[in-house]
């Protein structure tokens, strides 16, 4: 088996990069690959959203 990484980069604000990484983690997922999503970004919205324990923004980001 396989390992392989997908990277989401992009500087600029706005542009989709947590929607993207949802649809896509969203799609392998239902296919049966197992997925790690790593949230680098600082307002942490892919690290609260997938967190069902913590609505809230993290208080410390990477």
């Amino acid at each position: 088996m396989k390992n392989h990484s997908v990277a989401f980069y992009v500087r600029k604000g706005g542009s989709a990069k947590t929607t993207s990484v949802f649809n896509v983690a969203g799609v392998l997922a239902r296919r049966g690959k197992k997925v790690f999503v790593l949230d680098l970004d600082a307002q942490g919205d892919a690290a609260r959203l997938l967190s069902a324990n913590a609505p809230e923004k993290p208080k410390k980001t990477v």
